[in-house]
């Protein structure tokens, strides 16, 4: 429940753009913990897929698994509601016989799969993080008399490594050393290895961004961790590569018109060097 509505709506609606890839089978089965296959012989019936009702101006955002479906939508201008409905308990491997104990087996998988879903939405939150978190990442740090390179904002591998960290599979099945390695080797496009893994692993969890799940190999995400990866990749992805491409000189002319951030700052540069002489300066 939200204090202020419009804040609610826009976390919502910030949700839904965020994850309009909900409905792929791997984030079903994630959202729904069931196996999916969807190829071989025998491939899990039904459909997958996301699907976003805007019945007058309330949106909602439904993920269907087979004859069930879980969706969320904010509820009376007030309240982020979400509600899983099962069609046919065999899709969870319960039965059908109206009883006692299949009640309680369809009341905790549907309770459940909202935490997950909901769980699943909270990536879209937009929360900064302050400004000695973010300092605490990309400079170098010390930690319980262990030393932790700084993660320097903008270098590819530093990049691809917060991307990485944004996975939704990480909610649920944690973060190793296999999977990083397989994430990152897609996100930069070149062979990643075991070591480069093992020395970015203890990297992440000296800073705090990843723990380690008590006597296993997997780490999981810190809520801090999540915010400072969310932020870094939302900055990267959408403001820092869109901006340098708008600003980059352009070979031939252009026939249409320049983007408005390049005729800013080319209005910028001017009255700069303009200021520049006026105060005599320029050597």
């Amino acid at each position: 429940v939200f204090d202020r509505p419009q804040v609610g709506r826009a976390w919502f609606e910030a949700a839904i753009k965020d994850h309009l890839d909900l409905g792929r089978p791997e984030k079903v089965r994630l959202v729904f913990n069931r196996r999916v296959v969807t190829a071989g012989k025998h491939p899990t019936p039904g459909w997958f897929s996301t699907e976003i009702v805007t019945r007058g101006v309330d949106p909602h955002i439904q993920t269907h698994y087979k004859f069930s479906k879980v969706k969320a939508y904010f509820k009376e201008q007030r309240a982020l509601r979400v509600e899983t409905t099962i069609n046919n308990p065999n899709d969870f491997g319960i039965q059908k016989t109206l009883n006692r104990a299949n009640w309680r087996a369809l009341r905790h998988t549907g309770a459940a799969v909202n935490a997950r879903f909901l769980q699943a939405l909270g990536d879209a939150d937009h929360t900064v993080p302050d400004d000695r978190w973010l300092q605490h990442v990309v400079l170098p740090s010390v930690h319980d008399g262990q030393r932790a390179p700084g993660l320097r904002f903008g270098e590819p591998r530093v990049v691809a490594l917060l991307e990485a960290l944004c996975n939704v599979a990480h909610i649920f099945d944690g973060l190793t050393n296999a999977t990083l390695r397989a994430q990152m080797s897609a996100l930069l496009g070149v062979d990643y290895r075991a070591n480069q893994a093992t020395y970015n692993l203890r990297r992440l969890r000296l800073k705090g961004l990843i723990e380690r799940m008590a006597h296993t190999n997997r780490y999981r995400v810190t809520e801090h961790g999540r915010a400072v990866a969310t932020f870094f990749t939302r900055l990267a992805k959408r403001v820092v590569v869109p901006a340098l491409a708008a600003l980059r000189p352009a070979r031939r002319a252009s026939r249409g018109i320049p983007p408005s951030l390049a005729v800013a700052w080319r209005d910028y540069d001017r009255e700069i060097q303009q200021l520049v002489k006026r105060s005599k300066l320029a050597a």
